[in-house]
């Protein structure tokens, strides 16, 4: 009889963890939904509009967790580029495919072994044929043109658009200098490059609206009249050919084929040498190459002797061998014999430091924050620079005191950080007093940190769990029906404190609408869409390991480990009482027992009957 019941218990955990399974599988593409309308959005405005609002670090990591998430869920690779402006009328499709490149991605061991890794996995994906040689390129930073060629003249401009087809905008290329009328070569065939500005004409528009020569030339081959574009002084920087005429020419022969042409290539360029028996070797040469352009990278507000003439970053490693790019194929989004190595980006500005706020987290930790006057940083306007810790406050400033002059840095083209310029005699010490509730902070020296104890009391901190209470990965309130301005006026008034205050408004709805649209920007609307949520979030069950994540345990992280407990509270409650419980078990069940007669309120699940 035992072993029946064990049996059943069994299958009724197991059935009730498919089943959450299934709930988590359709909770994630509604969170990859919302974040490829996003990267969407940032793609349109990097390819189309000319006029993008995140940094290269910064849409990297958000395309990242887009193709993490498409991966997990085994859906295909995301399409590269945008689609179409609709600006301009459609292009005839591309000969081949448009691609992006992959990136090498450095870890701690540096530049030379990270290129020496991505040699051997372009070795494997080349399937024994011979490399040849590596061909070095810089990595142009403009827009991606396709020129189109047959019998010699020139049919077709078009932009990447989603690589597939672009934006048809031959009469404007014609414009833009560089760009070849007539080629000596029989078929069709296709250029690839991209549309710059040089640097040093770009230094010389002093009233252009744009950030950066990459979007001052992408906004400028996309003019309405041509003549205007003509006045841009654009040019057209070839980095590659495809078509029948070139046959099986290696990419040192498709470069040489484009300077016989009349094209400017990309430069300095340099070909590598590859021992077949040994392709690490290498590494070294093109990690000197990496540096040796990144050393000579432009800078728009200072220029040097010996610069490079347009905005570059990164460089591009080629496989040259023809045989061997084509054995090694192509993923949906890039070729594997071609790879970039980007910059880390260290872009410094001189700002002035208007003061250091103090921010308080939902654990009580406290945050300096270093607010300087704004200042133009790689493109991006900064204003502020989170500093983590006091120890870290004291590293970046220094002896900086308010008003002194600090110098700004995006490391990684992505968070800025603060340096400081001169001397100064300022001592950056932790408060002894929590800036939002006034209890007295806990300090601790060897780490930097300083701490409210104050727990839910502190408004801050209130605000701050109950923000990642309603937020995604917890309960996932609908969107829009409560944001951080709100809840911070919750707390503040008194409405709500924890997670149960919330669902008490529920007790009385028509009182606790009136107290709502009695504060200060609420109406009867948003009380009762935060009504309306509240209720459809209470009749739906929470799965156990979003309640897991909400609880946030020190140590306890956000991946597959709270994953692995997905599943209902019926099937927990059959796990505590099933017969057979493995030590293990045994112990995480006397554990959550002890948890749950100690808390004098819970939340409103699991209910209170057991399934």
């Amino acid at each position: 009889m035992r072993g029946a019941v064990a049996l059943v218990a069994r299958a009724s955990v197991t059935r009730a963890r498919a089943r959450a399974a299934t709930r988590l599988a359709s909770a994630a593409p509604r969170n990859l939904e919302a974040l490829e309308a996003e990267l969407a959005k940032h793609d349109d405005l990097y390819y189309n509009a000319a006029a993008p609002t995140l940094s290269d670090g910064e849409y990297d990591a958000l395309a990242a967790r887009v193709d993490a998430l498409r991966a997990a869920h085994a859906l295909a690779p995301r399409a590269v580029g945008a689609k179409r402006s609709g600006n301009f009328r459609a292009a005839a499709p591309h000969a081949a495919r448009m691609l992006s490149l992959d990136a090498i991605k450095v870890g701690g061991d540096g530049v030379e072994a990270a290129v020496a890794k991505w040699l051997k996995k372009a070795q494997r994906a080349c399937k024994g044929e011979p490399l040849g040689a590596i061909v070095c390129e810089p990595k142009l930073d403009g827009l991606s043109v396709s020129l189109r060629y047959e019998d010699g003249a020139l049919v077709q401009a078009a932009t990447r658009g989603d690589g597939v087809q672009g934006d048809d905008v031959t009469a404007n290329a014609r414009a833009v200098a560089g760009v070849v009328e007539s080629l000596g070569a029989r078929g069709a065939v296709e250029i690839r490059g991209e549309v710059c500005v040089a640097v040093d004409a770009f230094r010389e528009l002093a009233g252009a609206d744009a950030a950066n020569p990459r979007n001052y030339a992408a906004g400028s081959l996309r003019q309405s009249d041509a003549e205007e574009t003509r006045r841009r002084r654009l040019r057209f920087v070839a980095h590659d050919a495809v078509g029948d005429a070139l046959g099986n020419a290696s990419f040192a022969e498709k470069r040489a084929a484009l300077d016989a042409w009349g094209f400017e290539a990309a430069l300095p360029a340099r070909v590598v040498a590859v021992d077949g028996d040994d392709v690490e070797a290498c590494a070294p040469a093109l990690a000197a190459y990496h540096a040796e352009l990144g050393a000579r990278r432009p800078a728009v507000d200072s220029p040097a002797a010996d610069e490079l003439r347009y905005e570059i970053d990164g460089v591009v490693f080629k496989v040259d061998a023809a045989a061997a790019a084509r054995a090694a194929g192509s993923t949906a989004r890039a070729p594997r014999s071609r790879v970039a190595l980007k910059f880390e980006a260290e872009v410094l500005a001189a700002t002035t430091l208007e003061g250091v706020e103090i921010g308080v987290g939902k654990r009580g930790v406290l945050t300096p924050v270093a607010k300087v006057a704004p200042v133009a940083v790689g493109g991006v306007v900064v204003r502020s620079a989170t500093l983590h810790n006091f120890a870290m406050l004291r590293s970046c400033l220094g002896g900086a005191d308010v008003g002194d002059a600090v110098l700004v840095k995006r490391a990684g083209d992505v968070i800025p950080q603060i340096r400081p310029a001169g001397g100064g005699s300022r001592v950056w010490a932790p408060p002894a007093a929590c800036p939002c509730c006034g209890a007295r902070t806990v300090v601790d020296e060897d780490a930097g940190r300083a701490t409210c104890p104050n727990g839910v009391r502190c408004d801050d901190q209130a605000a701050g769990r109950l923000a990642h209470f309603v937020g995604r990965g917890a309960i996932d309130l609908a969107s829009g029906a409560l944001g951080k301005k709100k809840l911070r006026q919750l707390v503040r008034e008194g409405v709500a404190r924890s997670p149960a205050d919330l669902f008490d408004l529920l007790d009385d709805r028509d009182a606790a609408a009136r107290r709502l649209e009695a504060l200060d920007g609420w109406a009867s609307t948003s009380a009762a869409k935060l009504l309306d949520a509240l209720e459809a979030r209470a009749a739906r069950p929470l799965p156990l390991a979003d309640f897991v994540r909400w609880r946030e345990q020190r140590r306890q992280g956000d991946g597959g480990g709270v994953a692995a407990l997905a599943g209902t509270w019926g099937a927990l409650w059959a796990a505590l009482d099933a017969d057979d419980a493995t030590a293990a078990g045994a112990d995480l069940a006397r554990g959550a027992r002890g948890r749950a007669r100690r808390r004098r309120r819970g939340p409103r699940w699991p209910p209170r009957a057991r399934a």
